[in-house]
């Protein structure tokens, strides 16, 4: 089942219910914006859904934008290792994207 990508899951997911965040609805805005711009076009325009996969990457993307802000130099926090980095590149988010992919849009890199 397609789903939309909206500021109350995204809230749901993060753990932020009830909390009116300006910055984390920015950062659905971009992340949409990043991801449309790179994918197909949504399979079926008149309801407003797309394909599963493509909502859960702008959902991730999302995520990350609002965690970026809370961890300065890519720094999310401290393990029994030493530092937990923010990777630049999410594996998961690439591969849950490349099979809709518009290279017409998007380019090849």
């Amino acid at each position: 089942m397609a789903q939309t990508s909206d500021l109350d899951l995204l809230r749901q997911r993060i753990g932020l219910v009830g909390q009116a965040t300006a910055s984390l609805a920015h950062d659905l805005d971009v992340a949409t914006a990043w991801v449309e711009d790179r994918c197909y076009p949504t399979p079926d325009g008149t309801h407003g859904t797309r394909h599963p996969e493509v909502t859960e990457g702008i959902l991730l993307l999302a995520q990350r934008l609002y965690e970026r802000r809370r961890s300065p130099e890519g720094v999310a926090g401290w393990g029994d290792l030493g530092v937990v980095r923010i990777l630049a590149d999410d594996p998961d988010l690439r591969r849950m994207l490349e099979l809709h992919l518009d290279t017409t849009r998007a380019g090849i890199a």
